[in-house]
Formats: C-alpha cells, sequence, structure tokens
C-alpha cells in the first residue's frame, strides 16, 4: 500500500487525504516533519475542556469535519493551527504533541513558536547569519530533519555557530535551548560552535611604561595634532 512518512510514522494515504489539502509537503522524496497530535490526546483535551468538535471547530477557524480528522490521525495541523488548538483548549503545544520540556528536537521549537516553514526562513533571512547561510525552505527542513545541508558557508562552524542564536530570537526561546534541540536533532554533529569574542586588546606592557616614562610636556607633545 502507498504510504507517506510522517515523524517516523507510516500512515496510509486515504481517499480524503487526496480530496482535501494535506498539511505535508514534500521536498524531493522527503516530507517535510509535521508534529502529530497523540491519538486520544485531542479528543482527551477537546473533553476536558468541555467543547464539542463542532465548537473547537468554529474557535480555531476549521470546519468540524477537519477536527474529526485531526482527532482520528487522518491529517495534521498546520503550526498556525495547533496554536490556536492548544489557545482554544488552553494547553501547551507539547500537550498536544507529546513533546516534553527538554526533549523538543529543532522542528519542535518552530511549532511551538506556530510557525510556519515559510515565516521562518523570512525572518531569519532578516539577519546576517540567515543571508549568510543563504537560507531556504529546503535548507531549514533538511537542518530541522537532522539531514545535511547543502549550500556555501555551511561547512565554516564560524559562520553555522552563529545561527542558533538567530534561531532562539525567531523562536523566543534561550539560546541554550536551541543548541540542545540542536544536538538531539543531528546526533551525528558536534554542537554548533559560537564564535568567541575578542577582548579588546589594550597597550601592551612595554608602550604602557614607555608611556609612564614620559614627563608632562613630552606628553602634550605627542597628543598634539600633526
Amino acid at each position: 500500500m502507498t504510504a507517506v512518512w510522517a515523524q517516523r510514522e507510516v500512515l496510509p494515504v486515504s481517499l480524503d487525504a487526496f480530496v482535501m489539502k494535506s498539511s505535508l509537503q514534500f521536498y524531493g522524496d522527503m516530507p517535510l516533519p509535521m508534529r502529530l497530535i497523540t491519538p486520544g490526546r485531542l479528543t482527551a483535551l477537546r473533553e476536558q475542556a468541555g467543547l464539542t468538535k463542532a465548537e473547537l471547530a468554529r474557535r480555531i477557524g476549521v470546519s468540524t469535519r477537519m477536527v474529526f480528522f485531526y482527532e482520528e490521525g487522518r491529517h495534521t495541523p498546520t503550526p498556525q493551527w495547533l496554536q490556536k488548538m492548544a489557545e482554544a483548549l488552553r494547553c501547551d503545544v507539547e500537550e498536544l504533541t507529546g513533546v516534553r520540556r527538554g526533549e523538543e528536537r529543532l522542528v519542535d521549537l518552530r511549532f511551538a513558536a506556530g510557525l510556519p516553514l515559510d515565516r521562518a526562513v523570512e525572518l531569519l533571512r532578516g539577519t546576517a547569519v540567515g543571508r549568510d547561510l543563504c537560507l531556504s525552505a529546503p535548507r531549514l527542513s533538511a537542518l530541522g530533519q537532522g539531514r545535511p545541508v547543502p549550500g556555501r558557508n555551511w561547512c565554516d562552524r564560524d559562520v553555522v555557530g552563529r545561527l542558533p542564536a538567530a534561531l532562539a530570537k525567531v523562536y523566543g526561546v534561550p539560546v541554550r535551548m536551541v543548541v540542545d534541540a540542536w544536538m538531539r536533532t543531528r546526533l551525528d554533529e558536534p554542537a554548533p560552535v559560537r564564535p568567541r569574542r575578542q577582548a579588546p586588546r589594550g597597550p601592551s606592557g612595554s608602550a604602557d611604561a614607555a608611556w609612564r616614562s614620559l614627563n608632562e610636556r613630552q606628553r602634550a607633545y605627542l597628543r598634539s595634532p600633526a
């Protein structure tokens, strides 16, 4: 049976998946990672909030049928719908996806921020490191999936090491959280290296000693413009 891959799970392709616009997007033969709602989790949270499928659908701006598909695991919400769903149910996105704090991967941070891939790329392209890396949707997707990222400067650890700070600002989380998620996502790579700040260079010891040996007249002469 033909199948599509999402978050390392095999989901059968049904007629409904072709009839309605799917939230799965593909880059080549590889799907972009989506956050699946754990079976039964959405239903339990909806009932706990005292909402019917129709009421939840109205609050998040989708059809009742779509909520049914979400609860059945037959359709996957985009980051925007996932964020709206969490707000309607008064819970965290993590409660819907089952991803606990401290276990996030890079794509989890993006989804928790409610950012679709294109919007995240747009924000990152507004940063110096985003421009230096020629960041694009396929590249950010590959980064989040742990696949090799082709392109200029992606082998330069000093340049790539500036990316976690930019991701942290866009996703609204601490840099340490991005680095940890990076390491969970890209298991075979070293931690991204952040550029070292060079301490301001002051006068050398010999120059300082020479200056202190001068009298006020000599110092005034040296301070005066040529």
